[in-house]
């Protein structure tokens, strides 16, 4: 059976869905409807993460804020789909499994880790691999994953039945802004836009304040 580890700088996907992600995100603040965008806070398991979410055509744009944590405490698991992780902001301790059957758990003590830092990005592409992150400060990412793989891992978890606490519209506000910042300030050219031309009264029309 074939068997690829992630791919590490690979933000084909992600780099071209940039500017359309920037967009929406400036629509949003913009309108200050965030009813296409879902947020949870998610904290039965560390890193604690902020998800915000929404969908285009097959693919579902995830905005995450992870907490700082031990890697004692950070919790591994395996992927349910295909997915791009872009890192925004801050940076993390990265461990990849090596290739593991769907009915097992990895050998915590094979596979490698890294430090991935802000720029950098990865694929997962397979169901037979876990990963686990330990941020070392607070980390932004975005991801784009798609519809859940037709076989899975026995352990694969989701968010579904965990009764967390979804965000409120002032909490989904904060976040787009803190993205928009980012982006703007450290990836404009990954964007290919001419940030002056949508930014302070001409983005908002009230005096220029993002706050």
């Amino acid at each position: 059976m074939g068997f690829t580890l992630p791919n590490i700088k690979n933000t084909e996907v992600i780099e071209g869905m940039l500017p359309e992600i920037f967009a929406d995100i400036i629509s949003a603040l913009r309108s200050k409807d965030y009813s296409n965008f879902s947020g949870l806070r998610i904290d039965r398991r560390k890193p604690h993460t902020l998800r915000l979410f929404y969908f285009k055509d097959n693919m579902r744009i995830c905005f995450h804020i992870f907490q700082e944590c031990s890697w004692e405490d950070a919790f591994p698991h395996p992927h349910n789909w295909w997915s791009e992780v872009f890192i925004v902001k801050g940076k993390y301790r990265h461990w990849i499994s090596e290739f593991t059957p769907l009915d097992q758990r990895p050998n915590p003590r094979r596979g490698f880790s890294h430090i991935l830092s802000a720029g950098s990005s990865y694929s997962i592409d397979n169901p037979y691999i876990w990963h686990r992150v330990q941020p070392l400060e607070e980390v932004m990412t975005l991801m784009v994953n798609t519809d859940t793989w037709d076989i899975k891992s026995d352990f694969s978890v989701t968010t579904q039945g965990k009764e967390l606490v979804e965000l409120k519209d002032d909490e989904k506000r904060e976040i787009l802004i803190k993205f928009y910042q980012e982006l703007s300030e450290n990836f404009r050219d990954e964007m290919g836009i001419e940030l002056n031309k949508i930014g302070g009264d001409q983005l908002f029309g009230d005096g220029g304040s993002l706050y």
